[in-house]
């Protein structure tokens, strides 16, 4: 018998590239949070690799923006 809890599944976001590069197209839900944990890098690399696209505030992402990793 399986007691294993069913695992949330989300809509995962388009990634190009190879580790440490590439492209990520973020989906509802996503935070430049969320983003830098699963490749591997802090919100604040990610925030000042991308400023120009996400602007004065990084808590205002939206769906559709293409960051690069």
């Amino acid at each position: 018998m399986d007691t294993a809890a069913p695992s949330k599944t989300r809509k995962s976001a388009k990634t190009t590239g190879s580790s440490g590069g590439g492209s990520y197209t973020v989906v509802a839900g996503d935070t430049l949070s969320s983003i830098a944990t699963r490749h591997g890098t802090t919100w604040q690399k990610l925030y000042a690799t991308n400023k120009a696209a996400v602007g004065s505030n990084p808590n205002m992402i939206h769906p559709g923006l293409k960051l690069k990793l």
